[in-house]
């Protein structure tokens, strides 16, 4: 009797060992179940005062001026760059996301980004505008101080926050065949700003909110001479075509309006109530 109860014991075990036993996993299942494959980057930029990033100058520079007349090359610099706060990004690669970037009937692949931010912030310390006098022009963008300088202010765009995910489907192919489609959906973007008249000594300074980028696609293309004078007689050298293709916005709301001291009674609220932008092109080019 002893023998058949170890047999039946043994024979339930081995009976229980096949109904659960382990099975070899490709990667594939492995992500499906385990969780999406793909890059996930979070950046912790510091706060306002103890920023991640500083820059001292950005520059750019018009080597050329303007006219027959103005030919004197002019810079316009931005002092004193800090940006602090945290910021989320994912990364992840797909086949069949045609409908992602507008087209529903194309098996594209896709780069998707997506981008959630709290508390970004960004100040720039100085916007002016000046020259640099040296007949060499050596140095020119790097020089400490420049010439005939006027100053616009200071400006601070600070508590930028993306509270919902912003995806951008990046994919190969614009209008013009190359170049690049990006898809823009499911996004709304907060953040205040304040100019600041630092002769003056007052602000100007708003609330906005952006709510609900939905549907947009945007094409960007580069187009030489001969296609952007087609799209517009006056751009002759080429240009950055950038297109709208289709980009609705439920909402820009402007709040908390302000001028004069910090603190100051609000001016009031402004906002701009179903944004469509479909169809509109935008072009840059040289001079």
């Amino acid at each position: 009797m002893k023998g058949l109860k170890v047999l039946a014991l043994t024979a339930a075990m081995a009976a229980a060992s096949s109904a659960f036993a382990l099975e070899a996993v490709d990667e594939e299942t492995l992500s499906a179940t385990t969780g999406q494959a793909g890059i996930d980057i979070a950046l912790s930029l510091g706060d306002s005062t103890n920023p991640g990033v500083e820059v001292n100058h950005v520059r750019w520079e018009d080597n050329d001026g303007f006219g027959a007349t103005y030919t004197k090359a002019a810079i316009l610099d931005l002092s004193n760059l800090a940006v602090y706060g945290n910021l989320f990004v994912q990364l992840d690669a797909g086949t069949d996301e045609g409908a992602l970037v507008g087209d529903a009937s194309d098996d594209k692949s896709a780069l998707l980004v997506r981008i959630q931010a709290t508390g970004l912030g960004l100040n720039i310390g100085q916007l002016t505008l000046g020259s640099n006098d040296d007949p060499s022009a050596a140095g020119q963008l790097t020089k400490a101080t420049l010439d005939h300088s006027a100053s616009f202010g200071s400006l601070t765009v600070s508590n930028l926050s993306l509270p919902t995910a912003l995806q951008l489907a990046i994919s190969a192919g614009g209008a013009s065949g190359d170049g690049i489609t990006v898809g823009i959906s499911g996004g709304s973007v907060a953040m205040s700003v304040d100019f600041l008249d630092t002769d003056g000594g007052g602000h100007i300074r708003q609330d906005i909110a952006v709510n609900n980028i939905s549907g947009a696609t945007m094409t960007i293309d580069a187009l030489d001479g001969t296609a952007s004078a087609a799209a517009n007689s006056q751009l002759t050298n080429g240009a950055l075509a950038i297109g709208l293709s289709s980009m609705s916005i439920a909402s820009v709301q402007v709040s908390n309006i302000q001028v004069g001291d910090v603190g100051a009674a609000s001016l009031g609220n402004v906002a701009l109530v179903g944004v469509n932008l479909s169809g509109t092109t935008i072009y840059v080019g040289g001079r």
